[in-house]
C-alpha cells in the first residue's frame, strides 16, 4: 500500500531495504524490539532517501512527509521508547513508534508535539491514515504518559 502510494507521486527516490543484520544491530544497540509490521516496512522500503542538498525537498512527498531510513531513526524526546520514523516538513510534526516490547504501548504510533499524542495502534494503521491523508494525522489525539 505504501510503495504504491509513493509510486503514484512525483519522482521520489528509493532507499535500499534495511538488512536483517542492520535491524538486529539496531535492536541490540537500543535494547528494543521492532513490531512485525514496522520490521517488514524497513526490510522492503526503508524510508525515503536523504535530500540531495540542504534545504532541498526532493525527498518530501506530496503531503509534506519525509519517511526516515533505519539509520536515521532517533529517539523522540522526552522518550527513549519511541523512535521517530517520519516527519511532516510542512507542519513540523514528528511521528514515532514505540519499540519497547515490555511497554503496553509497543507498536503504537504517536504524533510528537508538546508530548506524545495517540494516533494509531500500530504502523499498519498509521500507513492507512497516511495514504488516505486523514485529518487524524494533523489533529493530535490524547496525550499519553510514557510508561
Amino acid at each position: 500500500m505504501l510503495a504504491e502510494h509513493w509510486r503514484k507521486q512525483r519522482e521520489l527516490g528509493r532507499n535500499a531495504p534495511a538488512t536483517p543484520r542492520a535491524i538486529a544491530e539496531f535492536e541490540a544497540r537500543h535494547a528494543l524490539s521492532l513490531p512485525a509490521d514496522f520490521r517488514t516496512y524497513l526490510l522492503t522500503l526503508n524510508g525515503l532517501p536523504e535530500a540531495r542538498h540542504d534545504h532541498d525537498w526532493d525527498n518530501v512527498d506530496a503531503e509534506g512527509f519525509v519517511f526516515h531510513a533505519l539509520a536515521s531513526l532517533r529517539a523522540a524526546a522526552p522518550s527513549n521508547r519511541y523512535f521517530v520514523f517520519a516527519t511532516n516538513a510542512i507542519f513540523l510534526t514528528d511521528y514515532a513508534i514505540c519499540l519497547d516490547a515490555s511497554s503496553a504501548h509497543h507498536g503504537e504510533v504517536v504524533a510528537v508535539s508538546t508530548g506524545l499524542h495517540e494516533l494509531a495502534p500500530d504502523f499498519s494503521e498509521f500507513v492507512g491514515l497516511y495514504v488516505m491523508n486523514s485529518e487524524a494525522l494533523y489533529s493530535f489525539g490524547t496525550l499519553i504518559a510514557d510508561s
